[in-house]
C-alpha cells in the first residue's frame, strides 16, 4: 500500500466521521482508525524530526497529491 498523502488522510477521517454519524462505522472502528492514523502521524512527525536534527533535507513531496508538488 502506498503512503498516504495528507489530503487523503482528512478524507479518510472525515469518512469515518461521517459513518459513525451515520451508523455504518461502529465507534470501535472508527477507534482503531484513528488510533492507527495517530500512530501515522506521530511516524512521519518523528522522521521529520530526525532528519531536522540530522541537518538532512526533508522532502515533503510523498505526503502531497502529485498535483500539488511543484517541480
Amino acid at each position: 500500500m502506498p503512503n498516504l498523502t495528507m489530503n487523503e488522510l482528512r478524507e479518510t477521517l472525515t469518512d469515518v466521521i461521517k459513518g459513525v454519524k451515520a451508523n455504518e462505522i461502529t465507534p470501535a472502528s472508527a477507534n482503531a482508525i484513528t488510533n492507527a492514523t495517530g500512530k501515522y502521524i506521530s511516524t512521519i512527525k518523528t522522521e521529520f524530526e530526525y532528519m531536522r536534527l540530522s541537518g538532512k533535507s526533508i522532502d515533503i513531496s510523498s505526503l502531497m497529491l502529485p498535483e500539488e508538488v511543484k517541480n
